[in-house]
């Protein structure tokens, strides 16, 4: 048994090619012996296997205790674990891996595992190490880090290595992984279902990428690319269809410049930027939005001309299918120590229709300490502030709704921040969980 240690549940030991559980027969289960150790005799000589008389009920017992189990019994057994749970009995046992392929054969698992999959609860912030051995979410509902093993960082990627340990951009949705490293590549960590995506039409490294649930069965994955010379303002927009399996292309005018660091967000088929940099010898903070289907720039005027010189850091994030555009000012007295000052951590709402922008909050009301935060996510209940060295750290939690500011306790990751990725996204590992890739 691996021992849960100071509020996380550590997963990290368990993988395929390390397995000291003997698989079992599917639809069986296998005795184990136990050992007295508190009787030397017994542990020295080895007594506790030999061949004692037994009586008829007990041969009888253990013949009932062997009879093999129906597979849909195990199936229905299997598919009703909460996660992670499931994914800790898909690791211990290799009998259960032909269970959560994508083949059409295992419907009726697949049936089961949905029936439950929405109270499956989601994870955020979200950590992942280096070569996706394992993922660290933190469980808003019991208040804890829960660390899975993915066991998928030792698989073969067709003679090229891992893509993980090079990846950029990653981002989620749901169970779907997609990421920038030789190539595209998005990968299911449920089913350990992956692929190379087929080149595309304009293969220059892309400024963003966004990956767009798409029914039940499906997904999208759209890249945006700045195309030289930067000073023209062209961009080249790409979306992939799953279901065609195939990229369209469309090139716009943004009739200004973006760079490589101004932050973006995709929100029902808008994608949100927001740049802030020097023109002219002026500080300039430009907001806009870009409509996928039309091809079209839009500006949106905003409040933030007069703050220009108190920004540290922003971002534009999703919440609830809004955007939201969230500040860090700059302290006043910067702490001798690591800290987040009160007051100096703003948050935003563009309105979907109008894009009218309003202050949501301003907190926390007192300054954190032993807290940082320099990245920013969202799941659909909290803004998150966080750190890449969040082993180092405590995470700032705002409670959109309720107004309310807290302090996450730090998780205890083992192998060095250095080797850990925080990902700007939420996983919901109930969201489609079987869909193919």
């Amino acid at each position: 048994m691996i021992i849960p240690k100071d509020g996380v549940t550590d997963m990290s030991m368990i993988t395929e090619e390390q397995n000291s559980v003997e698989p079992l027969v599917a639809g069986t289960f296998q005795r184990s012996v136990i050992v007295d150790v508190s009787n030397p005799r017994l542990a020295e000589t080895g007594e506790h296997q030999r061949p004692w008389k037994k009586s008829r009920a007990t041969s009888s017992a253990e013949s009932a205790e062997e009879t093999p189990l129906p597979i849909e019994m195990v199936e229905h057994i299997v598919g009703m674990m909460p996660f992670p749970s499931i994914l800790t009995a898909r690791l211990l046992n290799r009998s259960f891996k032909s269970l959560f392929s994508e083949q059409s054969k295992n419907a009726r698992f697949r049936e089961i595992v949905k029936s439950v999959s929405s109270t499956w609860n989601q994870y955020c912030p979200v950590i992942l190490n280096r070569d996706a051995e394992w993922l660290m979410g933190y469980d808003r509902v019991n208040h804890r880090w829960q660390k899975m093993a993915l066991g998928i960082a030792r698989r073969n990627y067709v003679g090229l290595g891992s893509p993980w340990i090079a990846a950029q951009k990653l981002k989620g949705a749901g169970c779907l992984i997609c990421g920038l490293s030789l190539g595209l590549f998005v990968c299911n960590v449920f089913t350990k279902g992956w692929r190379w995506l087929p080149s595309r039409p304009n293969d220059e490294s892309p400024k963003d990428l966004f990956i767009i649930p798409d029914g039940p069965d499906a997904y999208k994955i759209l890249t945006i690319t700045l195309l030289r010379p930067l000073q023209s303002g062209k961009v080249c927009a790409q979306l992939y269809d799953s279901k065609t399996d195939s990229w369209s292309m469309q090139i716009s005018n943004a009739n200004f410049t973006l760079s490589f660091n101004s932050s973006s967000v995709y929100v029902n088929g808008l994608v949100y930027y927001m740049q802030y940099d020097e023109d002219d010898d002026r500080q300039v903070m430009r907001l806009c939005f870009y409509n996928v289907s039309e091809a079209t720039w839009h500006a949106i005027p905003h409040p933030f001309a007069c703050m220009l010189h108190t920004i540290e850091t922003y971002e534009l994030l999703m919440f609830q299918n809004r955007a939201m555009v969230v500040m860090q000012l700059i302290p006043f007295h910067n702490p001798a120590s690591r800290a987040v000052r009160r007051n100096t951590l703003i948050v935003f709402s563009i309105d979907p229709i109008s894009k009218e922008i309003k202050e949501e909050a301003r907190g926390p009301a007192y300054t954190m300490h032993g807290a940082s935060s320099t990245l920013f996510t969202s799941d659909d209940e909290s803004i998150y502030f966080g750190d890449p060295q969040t082993v180092k750290s405590s995470v700032v939690a705002l409670n959109v709704h309720k107004r309310e500011w807290s302090c996450l306790r730090r998780p205890l990751c083992t192998d060095g921040s250095f080797q850990n990725k925080w990902v700007t996204f939420a996983f919901q590992p109930g969201m489609n969980p079987f869909v193919a890739v």
